[in-house]
């Protein structure tokens, strides 16, 4: 059986982002995990629809923060992301049921009550922190705004198979025709 899986637009998709101390463009990593290498595991940003583009909306987070408006972001391993024949798709297949992602939302600078910013005694700004939301597979469908297709394989093939053999046989009823008629035109052929 294929899995479950997300179309999203190239658009969505962040795989590098530019180091402020050195202002070089560099790869998404994960924080803990290595891969085979022994190197940290990359990993592509993909961004979330807005609010306004689809069915799953979040509410305030435990702070009080309206999550919901604010820009949102999974992190997934390169290797479970795909090209697609589709132009400017990319699929992600979720291959576990019990899967869960966390989503992650753009912090923003704080102000005070008469919307001045707000600065830490080092100068520094202060910015508010939104707890990052555990969503299963089906809720990031609803984000995604897909259907969780399961298709067996089995009967795909027989599908192929089906299409196969009725191209052959139109050939061949072709190929027939062909020769009816041309053994009807040139009298000597009977012979």
């Amino acid at each position: 059986m294929a899995a479950p899986h997300v179309y999203f637009s190239r658009q969505m998709l962040k795989a590098k982002y530019k180091d402020p101390k050195t202002n070089e463009y560099r790869d998404y990593e994960h924080s803990r995990a290595t891969g085979k290498d022994g190197k940290p595991l990359l990993m592509y940003r993909i961004l979330l629809p807005s609010a306004n583009h689809r069915n799953f909306q979040f509410e305030k987070d435990v702070n009080g923060i309206d999550i919901n408006s604010r820009k949102a972001y999974i992190q997934v391993p390169r290797d479970a992301v795909h090209d697609t024949k589709i132009a400017q798709k990319k699929v992600m297949y979720m291959d576990c049921e019990t899967s869960t992602w966390t989503v992650y939302f753009e912090s923003q600078r704080l102000r005070d009550a008469d919307g001045h910013p707000i600065f830490t005694p080092d100068g520094k700004n202060q910015f508010d922190k939104p707890v990052p939301v555990k969503l299963n597979r089906k809720q990031m469908a609803e984000i995604f705004d897909t259907k969780l297709i399961r298709e067996k394989k089995k009967v795909v093939t027989v599908e192929k198979d089906v299409k196969k053999t009725t191209q052959k046989e139109l050939t061949k009823e072709i190929n027939k025709n062909v020769e009816h008629k041309q053994k009807k035109s040139d009298p000597d052929l009977e012979r």
